[in-house]
């Protein structure tokens, strides 16, 4: 069988597999982290680091060496409708999170929460773990704690894996640190918490989807808004610290006083 261009560009995801992306630079400019696949047909991403100095660079988390073959790579439901809204066809590490000073990355892959120092990446096992896959794992700026989500609710750990809830309801109804499906969808928001530039606060969203009828549109059973109903979204700060908490009347609000500009969507 001929192996046409449309063959082609299907297998290799429109052309993008192999080729580097979510490329982030160190401050002081020495040091480059990406993501990228083995070769043009491998979907499967690994972090790289580029030594801009010595002009070298070197694989520092390979998802199948971190992961063992009776572990396997499958992702949570909600990971999965995570990457489905972010038209994410890749597989392995899709996004990790530095540090002010990219001295460290954090990532979860499968549900396991992996931290790496710029040479090797070893996994946080926390320590008296709640219920529900973690995934979308941000470290924070001061690189002392990862924030992360669990089922509907909010996390966070040390580097010890002494865990923590932040923000957390039992109605299923109400999800806590998640973009809501039209944020995710129609104004490609994938996150729904952010880390002030001091570490010592968190902007978490909270989404009640009360009002949203549910469609069996996937496997996941997301719930999406039907024609004159919208989940109620709110902003709420964390000092988490002190657990003090309080409400912001914007999002835009919370992006000026606490976040830093790039953080703000």
């Amino acid at each position: 069988m001929t192996d046409t261009f449309p063959r082609q560009y299907a297998r290799t995801q429109r052309l993008t597999l192999g080729e580097p992306r979510t490329i982030t630079v160190s401050p002081d400019g020495k040091r480059v982290l990406f993501l990228r696949s083995t070769n043009g047909t491998d979907t499967v991403q690994s972090l790289w680091l580029l030594h801009v100095e010595q002009n070298t660079e070197v694989c520092i988390a390979d998802v199948r060496k971190l992961l063992t073959a009776s572990e396997g790579h499958t992702e949570s439901a909600e990971e999965q409708a995570r990457r489905e809204r972010a038209r994410e066809g890749a597989g392995g590490i899709v996004q990790y999170s530095c540090d002010a000073e990219v001295q460290h990355v954090a990532f979860a892959v499968a549900g396991h929460l992996f931290v790496c120092d710029m040479q090797h990446a070893n996994e946080i096992v926390i320590k008296s773990p709640a219920s529900g896959t973690i995934y979308d794992a941000r470290i924070s700026p001061d690189g002392q704690h990862v924030a992360y989500v669990r089922d509907r609710s909010l996390y966070m750990c040390d580097l010890q894996g002494v865990e923590r809830c932040l923000a957390s309801e039992e109605s299923p109804d109400v999800t806590w640190g998640i973009a809501e499906f039209v944020a995710a969808e129609e104004m490609s928001r994938q996150r729904g918490f952010w880390w002030a530039p001091d570490s010592s606060v968190l902007a978490v969203e909270r989404a009640d989807h009360c009002q949203c009828r549910r469609f069996a549109a996937s496997r996941c059973h997301q719930r999406k808004p039907h024609r004159g109903y919208v989940g109620f979204c709110r902003v709420r700060i964390s000092h988490f610290r002190a657990m003090e908490c309080a409400w912001a009347r914007h999002l835009s609000d919370v992006a000026r006083s606490t976040l830093p500009r790039h953080q703000s969507c």
